[in-house]
């Protein structure tokens, strides 16, 4: 069965794994990222309230430590394909939220739920 993610991003860490077409990290973020498998798709929220491309998982999770980031190593990696980019920037706002039935914070404080988290399942439980 194919899960959904929400990647939160900075712009500098965004640009990076596009580049790299791999998203990781910390060790401390290991337990929920290994519930990532093969064939899942990423949607990248970048921090300022953009949307990012959209991309499927091509990996397991796997640990490496070749340098990818700016401030550390993040060593919990998958490989990314690109699905699709936005054609202009897309801002993400609380009418979007609004229409997402996955997610389970719709008040218009959704940012503060992302706050501290580097995923999100956008998938029904």
């Amino acid at each position: 069965m194919t899960n959904y993610w929400l990647f939160i991003s900075t712009r500098e860490n965004y640009d990076a794994a596009t580049k790299a077409g791999v998203w990781s990290v910390d060790k401390r973020f290991e337990k929920s990222f290994h519930k990532i498998c093969k064939d899942d798709k990423v949607v990248f929220y970048v921090k300022g309230r953009e949307i990012g491309g959209a991309f499927r998982v091509v990996t397991d999770v796997y640990e490496e430590e070749t340098p990818i980031f700016a401030g550390g190593r993040f060593p919990i990696r998958v490989k990314l394909e690109p699905i699709k980019f936005p054609t202009s920037r897309t801002e993400w706002d609380d009418g979007v939220i609004q229409n997402l039935s996955c997610f389970s914070f719709k008040d218009s404080k959704w940012k503060f739920h992302l706050m501290g988290r580097t995923l999100v399942s956008l998938s029904k439980a």
